[in-house]
């Protein structure tokens, strides 16, 4: 079975870079996430003339400081004194043409913040057109890559270790020192170098208890790790790190090398919730398609001696509105299928 999902579980690359871009007050988050693009500004300074400086950032961005000087020539302050940033945009010039490579993350803020929408660098050079939405056009912003946005989220179910980006006044950000807050963001189930990372949404918006939530925590691994061992499976609850983040709504966060224990423990809640499946009801209609894992799992829950335990269970996870992670979801769907 598991020789048949891994290709399906998504992968965050080692390598990528993670970019925070600025919407100019909001302003460009409808443009960008419309166009599956983001963009960047000084029009003066073509894209060729970037693409063409050494490939030296020691020997290129010099250059091309002195071109945008030489097109934005820095002006004079209320104080009388000169401010010149071309250094600094010049690096997110260089940053946005030449550092920015397929697979990298992006994210940007919508109008006041309270949503963002987050996706992958596509495998397509940038490019060089005006961006517009409509008949709307916005001509400063002409140098631009394309993006394949995954998914929009809300600002108050992030973690609050994201906030300190949000607060860098820049266009262009590299935010890759925040992967591991951002990571989570992007699935509920993925493989990010040697290890897969479960993500469990809690949904509940009534203050969490301590006790309620580590019980659920604490039951759902035991039950993962009962079920692993009578599948001579991958057993060790010890070796799962985990990684909690609740504002009400928030996440819990399991990860460990290799899939098998981490697939069960989604596989379990997928169960619990329902997924199709009723096991608490002799009379339900539906059927498995498969005497494989799916079966055994499904009697395994169903076994007299921990039916109490799993309904229980299931009232903690209904009480914390504890979501189906999608991936698995639909990977339990395909699975079904066979």
């Amino acid at each position: 079975m598991f020789e048949d999902i891994l290709p399906q579980i998504p992968e965050i690359s080692t390598s990528a870079k993670y970019w925070y871009v600025r919407t100019d007050g909001g302003a460009l988050y409808e443009p960008f996430r419309r166009s599956q693009s983001i963009a960047i500004g000084y029009p003066l300074v073509s894209l060729s003339f970037i693409q063409e400086l050494d490939e030296d950032e020691k020997v290129g961005l010099p250059i091309l400081k002195e071109e945008l000087r030489k097109h934005y020539p820095p002006k004079e302050g209320v104080d009388g004194r000169v401010n010149d940033l071309s250094g600094l945009h010049a690096a997110q010039l260089w940053k946005f043409v030449r550092e920015m490579k397929a697979g990298d993350i992006v994210i940007i803020p919508s109008p006041k913040g309270e949503r963002l929408a987050i996706g992958f660098v596509e495998d397509k050079p940038a490019f060089e057109d005006a961006l517009t939405l409509g008949a709307e056009k916005f001509p400063e912003f002409t140098k631009r890559r394309s993006v394949n946005w995954l998914r929009g989220i809300d600002r108050s179910g992030i973690n609050p270790n994201l906030f300190k980006l949000f607060l860098n006044p820049q266009t262009l950000i590299d935010a890759s020192n925040y992967a591991g807050w951002i990571d989570p963001l992007l699935y509920d189930l993925f493989k990010k170098g040697e290890d897969y990372h479960l993500v469990l949404r809690v949904r509940t918006e009534e203050h969490i208890k301590a006790q309620p939530l580590f019980k659920t925590c604490v039951g759902l691994l035991d039950l993962a790790a009962d079920f692993a061992k009578l599948e001579s499976l991958d057993s060790e609850t010890d070796a799962i790190e985990t990684r909690i983040n609740l504002n009400s709504p928030g996440d819990v966060e399991f990860w460990k090398n290799g899939i098998q224990l981490i697939f069960v423990i989604g596989l379990l809640i997928v169960f619990i919730n329902g997924g199709g499946i009723t096991y608490e009801d002799a009379k339900s209609k539906f059927s498995l398609k498969t005497d494989g894992i799916l079966s055994r799992l499904n009697e395994f829950l169903n076994d007299h001696v921990r039916r109490e335990s799993v309904k229980e269970l299931g009232r903690k996870l209904k009480s914390l509105q504890i979501m189906d992670p999608k991936q698995i979801s639909d990977l339990f769907k395909s699975l079904l299928k066979k």
